[in-house]
């Protein structure tokens, strides 16, 4: 056997690539280290990979190239992220301090009603009274809409600069490292549209072009159609979907749908599709038809502002193209390895990207199921049940995507759709025959203003055909449910589960790698929770903004929560929920809150089957007593305690406060209104005392925590609280264990055998 036959390459060599590529940019991500290091032995390694094929060492050659291309890896990534010269915008922005920056436009505007966001190369920035020349991405936000801005001219502006804000709470939305995978370090915010002025207005492609011709097909559907018809045709075909009525995008992010709107890769497959279709009756050659759609690819992907979405879905099918017009037997799985591999060369941090992960989770899904059904398509390939096996393709190509990316979508979004993911079967197929109507609505248009209708009156039957389906779909029991959010562990060995039982499924094998590497992973995952730390009772603030939430749980006691929703959004169902399901192992027994009638607290009582407890202000509540909740609900060490608050904002007995028995000592809880701490009270082990933000500037407060002493002091939102505390120094007690959920984010404090321990998330400043 020759020294080649052991080759690291392989029959996919792509993919071992890929593999290797992957593993050094997660390493960047783990090490820091300078970006020379990774570059000196990429350099080694490569000269080595090098030497050993020239000395016919193939094996030993190979090893070396894989290395050489983590490292590569880890070097690109290392230098799109820093560390950057100290005049980079990275290293200058602040809390918001004011300045003028100039710069060009990097892309083409996106124009809101009310607001304009532009993606500003900036090339200096005013310090004081000083132009120092920078470098480094900015994402503007404009507080008006209109503006006559183009891709590529130079601007200077005078605005607040920001450091982008990173996740507040476990689980949650990290705005600032989403920005990086786009390599964007800075935000700005200009109050006034007189402070940006245009210095050269350049006339490129995009807006030259480009951006008249989207107008153009935007007017047409506007003017054969109703507004929301219009407004989902365009999301159809140019992810233009700002003007959608807020109940349609409901309807498709309840049924898993939204992608259709994004102008993803299901958009661009459909228009291969289409334009595939008409080729063929032609019967042109497979290379003069793989030169057409190559072309068509690339149009689409300009006229859809070659967003990163359409990008990545363009640089798989160009890929794929490729293969069906020039190759005899294309390894498809091999081909989608040498497209990750093009766009992770290009731009290493995109492997971060949640949209990149799903793309590359479906495609590889797909691709990897369908040919193994080809005995069930074959089935339907008969002149009448042609049609048919179109819907049956649909179907199985659905169904290996949706659970390809389950794991993903559970752990970005925190919900998965069940029988609402049936909605994408139909949805897709009636997608498919409104981007074909939509286009021939575009194309009619140049003969008339009568003949388009012929393609406009069948085109809005579709779309109310789908908005329908989708109602349907949204409207059952399961459409969409909350979820956990998996580690990545569990989420790798779903994979290989699902990998394993799909081999013994459909070729009655087992492959022992993937169920070595599955057992591997799954006593990682058993040992890893057998392994934490628990800890004897923990008492958890979410960070809410305007709204409050803490979490109380202890060893065999009631798990109670308290849940206040001032002002109306998401909190429920993109922080709470799916934090309870993921932290914990069971629900809340009780929920105490202030605001009973608000739909957050429905939403969540009924997720959770807890009782709502709710205190009514003034003297009605007063038939709370101290001693009637623990008989009536049974919360065992928690009292209600109706003591005067001295609260000038909420009067007196507004609301009560809560103390919570734990470790020989008291947690207060009186973040509704305050509370006068009775003397009786000042002799208790007080570990810590949640006062609420309308009163942290009172002088009273200090004189309170300085009496009791609590080793933390807390301030919450209330309903009388205008503004938050966003820095120390305006908090009335200056010891480092008072805190704030809009100083600090989320934090926990928890007991373990008398010591209490504080966890908090990162600062957002």
């Amino acid at each position: 056997m020759s020294d080649s036959d052991h080759s690291l390459f392989g029959r996919r060599p792509a993919v071992v690539a890929l593999v290797f590529l992957i593993a050094g940019i997660l390493a960047s991500s783990l090490l820091h280290i300078p970006y020379y290091y990774p570059l000196i032995i990429f350099a080694a390694t490569f000269l080595c990979a090098s030497y050993m094929y020239l000395k016919q060492a193939t094996q030993a050659a190979s090893i070396f190239l894989m290395l050489s291309l983590s490292f590569l890896g880890w070097h690109l990534a290392a230098v799109s992220q820093g560390p950057f010269p100290p005049n980079h915008v990275a290293n200058i922005v602040g809390d918001g301090f004011r300045t003028e920056i100039a710069g060009r436009v990097m892309e083409e505007p996106d124009f809101r009603p009310d607001k304009t966001y532009l993606i500003l190369e900036a090339d200096s920035l005013r310090i004081e009274r000083d132009w120092i020349p920078t470098l480094g991405r900015i994402r503007v936000r404009i507080s008006t809409g209109g503006l006559h801005v183009n891709h590529d001219d130079y601007l200077k502006i005078a605005c607040f600069l920001y450091k982008p804000s990173g996740a507040t709470n476990p689980l949650g939305f990290d705005y600032s490292a989403y920005l990086k995978t786009k390599e964007i370090f800075a935000e700005a915010y200009v109050s006034n549209p007189l402070n940006v002025i245009i210095i050269i207005r350049e006339s490129s492609f995009l807006n030259s072009v480009v951006t008249p011709f989207r107008q153009k097909l935007t007017s047409i559907a506007r003017q054969y159609l109703p507004p929301e018809k219009s407004s989902m045709l365009t999301g159809f075909i140019l992810g233009e979907r700002r003007e959608m009525p807020e109940e349609y995008q409901k309807l498709f992010r309840d049924t898993g749908t939204m992608h259709l709107m994004a102008v993803s890769g299901s958009n661009v497959g459909m228009v291969l599709l289409i334009f595939g279709g008409l080729l063929s009756i032609l019967h042109l050659a497979r290379s003069a038809k793989a030169i057409v759609l190559l072309f068509v690819v690339g149009a689409f992907a300009v006229l859809t502002r070659l967003e990163p979405s359409v990008l990545r879905a363009s640089i798989m099918a160009a890929v794929g193209i490729v293969a069906y017009g020039w190759m005899r037997k294309p390894d498809l799985i091999n081909l989608l390895a040498f497209a990750g591999l093009l766009m992770l060369l290009w731009r290493p941090f995109q492997l971060f990207d949640v949209g990149f992960q799903l793309s590359f989770a479906a495609t590889f899904g797909i691709i990897y199921a369908l040919p193994r059904f080809s005995g069930v398509i074959k089935a339907f390939d008969r002149p009448n049940l042609r049609w048919l096996k179109w819907v049956v393709l649909a179907l199985l190509g659905t169904l290996a995507a949706q659970i390809a990316v389950l794991p993903l979508v559970a752990h970005y979004f925190h919900s998965i759709p069940v029988l609402g993911a049936l909605a994408n079967i139909p949805v897709m197929l009636l997608a498919g025959l409104a981007i074909t109507l939509g286009m021939a609505l575009f194309a009619l248009s140049i003969f008339g203003v009568w003949l388009p209708l012929l393609a406009a009156v069948p085109l809005q039957a579709v779309l109310d055909i789908i908005i329908a389906v989708l109602r349907f779909f949204a409207s059952l029991p399961h459409a969409r449910i909350a979820s956990a959010a998996p580690g990545w562990s569990a989420i790798i060995l779903f994979w290989l589960i699902s990998y394993i039982v799909f081999e013994v499924i459909n070729r009655r094998r087992l492959s022992k790698l993937a169920l070595v590497s599955a057992l591997v992973l799954l006593n990682i995952f058993i040992w890893g929770k057998g392994f934490e730390k628990h800890p004897d009772w923990r008492l958890e603030f979410l960070d809410l903004r305007r709204n409050h939430a803490w979490i109380f749980s202890a060893e065999e006691r009631p798990m109670v929560a308290c849940l206040d929703f001032f002002e109306p959004g998401s909190d429920a169902e993109d922080i709470i929920i799916p934090h309870i399901l993921s932290s914990y192992d069971r629900k809340p027994n009780f929920i105490l809150t202030v605001t009973p009638n608000s739909r957050e607290i429905d939403r969540i009582a009924s997720e959770s089957d807890a009782e709502v407890i709710s205190f009514a202000a003034g003297e009605a509540a007063k038939s709370y007593s101290e001693s009637s909740i623990i008989s009536n609900v049974s919360l065992a060490g928690i009292k209600v305690l109706w003591d005067q608050s001295d609260n000038t904002y909420a009067g007196v007995l507004a609301y009560p406060a809560i103390e919570i028995s734990v470790d020989g000592g008291v947690l207060i809880l009186a973040g509704w209104a305050g509370m006068t701490i009775r003397e009786e009270k000042i002799e208790t082990d007080i570990k810590l005392i949640e006062l609420p933000w309308s009163r942290y500037a009172q002088s009273r407060t200090l004189e309170i925590v300085e009496e009791c002493d609590p080793q933390f002091a807390i301030f919450s939102p209330d309903r009388y609280s205008v503004t938050a505390p966003e820095r120390r120094e305006k908090l009335t007690h200056s010891r480092e264990k008072t805190l704030s959920t809009s100083l600090c984010g989320a934090f926990a404090i928890s007991g373990y055998g008398g010591a209490i321990e504080l966890e908090t998330m990162k600062p957002r400043k």
